[in-house]
């Protein structure tokens, strides 16, 4: 039994050390043709540790190019509200469908050629809307986030001549656009009425 044993070792060694001269010689070999790819003939080499003609883009590349876009156009784009102050009035469920379709609505803003500047306001910090919406957007409690989310009200922050509340229950419909208006959208979802 011993002897099986110590067999068994003895072989489990010499495999190791074959490996690692196998290892050494794969090695040797790439560095021999990476030093024979890499003489210099005076001409340009695209390929394996040479110049490439695509240049690699990376998610966080583009996320930091969205809100830097964002960030610019803060100053100078039309402002759109979300009125964050339904939470009480809705279920679990339909909440979470709000935070859906706010985080939603950021999506699509910032890929936009011209995307607004968007308000939360009402924005309950530590409702469950807030929660949701950090689940689908984790990097929304950054200081550098370009959104803005306040507990004030929209009366408060604007003056009261350009505000338009867009609702589905008005009497007149919005047929003209206007830049210089703060147009408001209420942030609910009421699937039971």
């Amino acid at each position: 039994m011993r002897r099986k044993y110590l067999k068994f070792l003895w072989l489990n060694e010499i495999k190791l050390e074959n490996d690692k001269e196998k290892k050494k010689l794969r090695k040797a070999e790439w560095l021999a043709k990476k030093q024979e790819l890499t003489n210099d003939t005076g001409e340009m080499k695209y390929g394996l540790l040479n110049n490439s003609l695509f240049l690699r883009i990376y998610e966080t590349t583009m996320n930091h190019y969205y809100n830097g876009r964002l960030i610019y156009n803060m100053m100078f784009e039309p402002k759109l509200v979300f009125d964050c102050g339904y939470e009480e009035h809705m279920t679990k469920h339909e909440i979470h469908n709000c935070s859906k379709q706010l985080a939603l609505s950021f999506a699509h803003n910032r890929t936009h050629a011209n995307p607004l500047t968007l308000y939360f306001c009402n924005f309950n910090k530590d409702g469950l809307l807030k929660q949701h919406l950090h689940q689908n957007i984790p990097t929304l409690m950054q200081d550098d986030f370009p959104l803005i989310m306040t507990s004030q009200c929209y009366l408060d922050i604007f003056p009261k001549n350009q505000l338009v509340y867009l609702t589905p229950h008005c009497r007149t419909n919005l047929t003209k656009y206007d830049p210089n208006m703060i147009y408001i959208i209420g942030a609910l979802v009421d699937k039971v009425n």
